[in-house]
């Protein structure tokens, strides 16, 4: 079997923003599907985990793109695993459009939990992983790190049942739509997103209430963080536009 996974799809008139773009929490969860697909088709993937009650958990991505996606275009994700070890295993992406244009890339950093403990799992038990490793390249830089915003929340969301996933936290694909949606006043800024990183550091569940903490770190520069109860830090984002 290819170690490198690829996906095709077409981009109908429910999938795009305002702008005809395929809006960045879809592509979240169109890349997040091809990562399903492929574990699932090597063996690890949540039906199999799922079987002995752990899960995936995505910890940290970045994505960075030329373009996005138009309607009525097909977008190609090919997905493979970078590297792995004791505690975490990095996957790759790139998108392609029907022409075969790169329109971008992630990098994604993946761990897996017990989900009775919900404490991590040791990855190299699972020993097929390793040998799925690919040495392609992928021209963007890792996830960065990402600090604390100390400013005001601007908006909260309590966390209900549309915001949950199998893993009974809320979804990471929710997690960029409700970042994406502090935009809405300034929509236009939207179609110049140059690049996405996201940090996750602790789970949230429904009822929680979630605190959206925004700064402008430049012109072309925004952070935010995402806190809960006692202002625990749940997730921090850096989204840079195009200048």
């Amino acid at each position: 079997m290819n170690r490198i996974g690829s996906y095709t799809f077409s981009i109908e008139a429910g999938d795009v923003d305002i702008f005809g773009k395929y809006p960045l929490p879809v592509l979240v969860r169109k890349m997040l599907d091809c990562a399903g697909y492929h574990a699932d088709e090597r063996g690890w993937g949540l039906r199999h985990l799922n079987a002995g009650n752990c899960s995936w958990v995505l910890a940290r991505a970045a994505i960075e793109l030329e373009n996005f996606p138009e309607i009525y275009d097909q977008i190609v994700i090919q997905t493979w695993v970078e590297d792995l070890n004791k505690h975490f295993s990095t996957r790759n992406f790139s998108f392609q459009n029907q022409k075969g244009e790169i329109l971008g890339y992630a990098r994604t950093v993946w761990s897996m939990i017990d989900l009775n403990t919900r404490k991590a799992v040791d990855l190299t038990v699972v020993s097929d992983i390793s040998n799925h490793k690919v040495d392609k390249e992928c021209p963007i830089d890792k996830p960065g790190k990402i600090g604390i915003v100390s400013c005001e929340p601007e908006y909260f969301h309590d966390v209900k049942y549309s915001d949950l996933d199998i893993n009974g936290h809320v979804n990471t694909c929710k997690y960029v739509e409700h970042i994406i949606n502090l935009f809405s006043s300034g929509i236009e800024q939207i179609v110049v997103l140059k690049r996405f990183d996201v940090t996750f550091l602790s789970e949230s569940k429904l009822g929680d209430r979630l605190h959206f903490h925004r700064a402008t770190a430049s012109d072309h520069e925004t952070q935010i963080e995402i806190t809960g109860h006692n202002s625990r830090s749940i997730c921090r984002a850096k989204i840079t536009f195009k200048k």
